[in-house]
């Protein structure tokens, strides 16, 4: 049987019981639990590219309790794993690259430690500062917010920091502002890196489309795709004025509403009904829930009544005008300098070619990667900073 979607991990469709083997896996048991439920091809793929290979698969092997069959909800065919060179010649370049520099020489280095540390403190400094009015405050905690606590969500999220598992978590937590690790998990490291630019998989596409017409693909429910998709968005009427209204909620859309839709609408079963959601449960859950509305409280509530209170004076309606934007401002600034950084890299038209539909591609995954992915400044060690 099947034994259920939450029971087993999915690897080039065969099913794996690695329940038992959870507390003992080298990248730490959340790590783990991102395949488990799901057909997790390219998280196993990717994150053990650099690892003995034939160690790894060794050690998967015994753990095999069936296959899935074409139909299944864990039979997953959208890339060819069959024969692979761009991938094989990728990871030996990468391989000789980190030859002899020890154990943990692709993870964060001492310097970009300082910056990750020394932005995420300044981070602080300047939240304290936007709760006295500060004016240059909420103009630059935007930006020290990005390239400090939510580049450690993100970098923590996937594993890149440090090969001690429980740090990668904890760090993932610092940048928990905007979207929690729990849900950008899904969002981003599950759905984002596996399907990237994917219709039906990639819900990055889908963002500004909850609310509107939903359309039913297989056994799930999808958002008509948003921002990301550019084809023909000159056309539409206020596209100019609409760009930069997306830009300012880029931030706000995961933080305020997909985390919360995902379990009202989707019941905690799907992020915005295209990425399967691992359950949680009991205090798990709880506990979800409850951080998430002290995040809201910090990152709205406090700001807005410490502004109207003590940051602001004059007329009434200018304090209550000035707390709103001390509220909203920062979501909205860091919507932007997120969009200037990232979406540079995505939403190129030779990304989306009109030819790929719904989850319908054959071709190696690494290559579908590299082709939907746009480099810039690759050699600046100035942008590596401050983008």
């Amino acid at each position: 049987g099947t034994r259920g979607m939450e029971g087993v991990w999915t690897v080039h469709n065969r099913r794996y019981d690695l329940a038992e083997f959870a507390a003992r896996h080298p990248g730490g048991r959340r790590a783990l639990e991102l395949g488990k439920g799901r057909n997790c091809t390219e998280l196993f793929e990717a994150y053990h590219s650099l690892a003995d290979e034939g160690k790894v698969r060794a050690a998967l092997a015994k753990f095999y309790v069936g296959d899935a069959r074409p139909g299944d909800p864990d039979y997953d065919d959208t890339f060819s794993w069959r024969e692979t060179p761009f991938f094989d010649a990728l990871k030996q370049r990468v391989r000789a690259h980190f030859a002899g520099r020890g154990r943990g020489a692709h993870k964060a280095g001492a310097g970009q430690w300082l910056q990750l540390v020394a932005y995420s403190a300044l981070s602080c400094a300047l939240y304290a500062a936007l709760l006295r009015g500060s004016w240059w405050a909420l103009f630059a905690l935007p930006y020290f917010y990005f390239t400090g606590p939510a580049s450690l969500l993100h970098d923590g999220a996937h594993f890149s920091l440090s090969t001690r598992p429980w740090v990668n978590v904890a760090a993932s937590y610092v940048g928990s502002f905007h979207m929690s690790p729990y849900t950008w998990n899904h969002q981003h490291t599950i759905g984002h890196h596996t399907y990237t630019g994917l219709l039906g998989g990639d819900p990055d596409l889908y963002h500004f489309s909850l609310g509107r017409k939903l359309v039913k693909m297989g056994d799930t429910v999808v958002g008509i795709p948003g921002f990301r998709v550019s084809q023909g968005l000159r056309h539409m009427p206020g596209w100019g004025l609409g760009v930069p209204i997306r830009m300012a909620l880029t931030a706000a859309g995961p933080s305020l509403l997909e985390d919360v839709l995902s379990f009202a609408i989707w019941g905690g079963d799907s992020f915005i009904g295209v990425v399967p959601m691992l359950k949680i449960r009991g205090w798990r859950k709880a506990g979800h829930h409850t951080a998430r509305l002290l995040v809201y409280l910090v990152q709205f509530v406090v700001p807005f009544w410490s502004v109207l209170l003590h940051g602001s004076s004059g007329w009434a309606v200018w304090r209550l005008v000035k707390a709103s934007i001390f509220a909203l401002g920062p979501g909205a600034g860091h919507g932007f300098v997120y969009y200037l950084f990232t979406q540079a890299a995505h939403i190129q038209e030779e990304h989306f070619d009109g030819s790929e539909g719904l989850l319908k591609v054959s071709k190696e995954w690494a290559a579908h990667q590299v082709e939907h992915t746009q480099d810039y400044c690759t050699e600046s060690a100035l942008w590596a900073h401050v983008a």
